[in-house]
């Protein structure tokens, strides 16, 4: 499957506007919106803006990226992750998921603080040029990304690099903005014991989701979606598993832009015996050959 390549560094010094990831690519069947590494860091596609995520306990700020007691899942081998990071108490789980319900088309990011304690949740996004933050929402541009939590934030931070220090400080809830080539804002959001709290993440100017969901539902649809998918038998538990998760990534790439990624897709949704899929991967092969934005690819193996 294509995963998308930004490099190997958790942290560079100094920060990047969108800080370098390598992870799994997540989508809906539009296609793939986003990329997520092993920390649970969001990356766009193009690697104009990344998400990082951290929590203010007791003892000290536990960023994600800068932990060591991190893990990932997927959940029920759909293209939502699950990472959890360790903090006094328990865990702080994230889960992310890619909507799109025909009105909109969006990300969740959800916080599950399955810890004993109480904490500060911070949600970081990076880029360049204009981001303004205010209470109830994050903007980066114009209309290009729209990052908005379910609950104002108690406080926000908008600044030229690395903003996790005044993060830390604890900034004031008020509207703020700066625009830079290396620009970072914050919301930060209380988040008690065993509570959740979950942001929208509007991609591109799109419309916010017509319904709220959550990522289990989105991963218990890509369950029903997948569900006629030919099952391999085999001795090997984790070629089992493997298949498992290719499928609905296959699911994904048929919506890719990039004719080569949807072509390569058909053929083995097709082998899954996800015929339908494979002839929307088909569609957007033949746009693309109309529109001459493709070379290479022979469409008679499609």
């Amino acid at each position: 499957m294509k995963r998308l390549r930004f490099g190997r560094s958790r942290r560079p010094a100094p920060a990047p506007a969108a800080p370098s990831i390598e992870g799994i690519v997540i989508g809906d069947l539009g296609g793939p919106t986003a990329v997520v590494d092993d920390v649970g860091r969001i990356g766009a596609l193009d690697g104009s803006w990344s998400l990082e995520w951290g929590a203010g306990a007791d003892d000290r700020w536990h960023v994600a990226h800068e932990e060591v007691a991190v893990r990932q899942r997927r959940i029920v081998d759909a293209p939502v992750l699950e990472t959890a990071m360790r903090i006094p108490g328990g865990d702080l789980v994230q889960r992310v998921a890619s909507v799109n319900d025909g009105q909109g088309r969006a990300l969740v990011v959800e916080y599950h603080n399955a810890s004993a304690e109480g904490v500060a949740l911070g949600l970081v996004v990076r880029t360049a040029g204009l981001l303004t933050v205010g209470p109830d929402e994050l903007r980066v541009g114009a209309d290009h990304v729209i990052v908005c939590p379910d609950r104002p934030a108690g406080g926000v931070v908008a600044t030229g690099g690395d903003p996790w220090p005044a993060v830390f400080s604890g900034p004031p809830a008020e509207l703020t903005h700066a625009e830079a080539t290396d620009v970072g804002g914050a919301l930060i959001v209380a988040l008690p014991h065993r509570q959740r709290v979950s942001f929208t993440v509007v991609l591109d100017g799109s419309r916010h989701p017509a319904r709220a969901t959550d990522p289990e539902s989105v991963a218990a649809g890509w369950r029903v979606l997948t569900a006629d998918a030919a099952s391999i038998d085999v001795p090997d538990p984790a070629l089992v598993e493997a298949w498992r998760r290719i499928v609905p990534d296959l699911v994904v790439a048929a919506g890719d832009r990039d004719a080569h990624v949807a072509a390569e897709a058909a053929w083995f949704l097709d082998l899954a015996g996800l015929h339908e899929e494979a002839d929307r991967a088909r569609v957007g092969v033949v746009v693309a050959a109309d529109q001459g934005s493709m070379r290479g690819l022979s469409l008679i193996h499609i």
